[in-house]
């Protein structure tokens, strides 16, 4: 009979995996890195897990998510079958990318309050990237090393928030709302980056400043009130 585990070992190893896989990335990180961080042998933790790859799933699932980590009934737990990461891969992405204000903006031509309109999508979109934070790193972190998420990645994760900001900012520069530029995606990058940098990178800064992170979305959500809105002087040049 196996012996049972302490109900919170698997949470501190998800834990322990998430720090060095964003640390270190996919490719270089090692199981005895992890056994490391979390202050076991290497071969207690080959006990938990089967290799580096359950490591990669139980950290993708659980980032960022404050639930108990059930012990399986049968450990370790094994590395991850054929398609199993693009399936949690797809799930996470679609969560990630629910934004129903931008959504409703998108079906509407015109705001009739394009202060409060930009305001309340940049609140969903910090708020979206901020509580998913620990997951967006992990797959900026390990998503090009491998294979199977790589071009999904690249195909359905940040470029998909980009051409949607960019199909906002186009149809409100088109109706005389927001301040037109040279190129709209750029200008969506630019939107979408200032956004990340505050609500997921400064979480990880290597000198990071103390700061209220309620004050970091304040102070984001005023520059792009400032930097995109057309002042009422400007209205009739437009």
């Amino acid at each position: 009979m196996a012996r049972p585990i302490p109900t919170h070992r698997l949470r501190d190893l998800v834990h322990a995996a998430t720090a060095v896989l964003i640390r270190a990335g996919y490719h270089r990180t090692q199981m005895a890195d992890v056994a490391r961080e979390l202050g076991l042998g290497k071969g207690t933790l080959y006990g938990y897990v089967e290799g580096k790859g359950a490591l990669f799933y139980l950290a993708l699932a659980y980032a960022d998510r404050d639930v108990p980590i059930e012990v399986p009934a049968e450990l370790p737990v094994p590395n991850p079958g054929p398609g199993a990461l693009r399936q949690l891969f797809s799930e996470r992405i679609a969560a990630l990318g629910h934004m129903p204000t931008l959504a409703a903006a998108l079906e509407r031509e015109a705001a009739d309050d394009i202060g409060r309109e930009l305001e309340a999508i940049a609140r969903e979109l910090f708020a979206a990237l901020g509580g998913h934070r620990t997951w967006i790193k992990l797959m900026e972190r390990c998503a090009v090393e491998i294979p199977e998420l790589a071009d999904v990645w690249r195909r359905s994760g940040r470029h998909a928030e980009v051409t949607a900001l960019e199909r906002y900012l186009t149809s409100r520069i088109d109706a005389g709302q927001l301040v037109d530029c040279p190129d709209h995606a750029i200008a969506a990058r630019i939107f979408l980056e200032t956004v990340t940098t505050w609500a997921v990178h400064i979480h990880w800064d290597r000198n990071p400043d103390q700061f209220d992170s309620s004050v970091a979305e304040e102070s984001v959500v005023a520059l792009l009130r400032r930097g995109f809105i057309l002042e009422a002087s400007q209205h009739g040049q437009a």
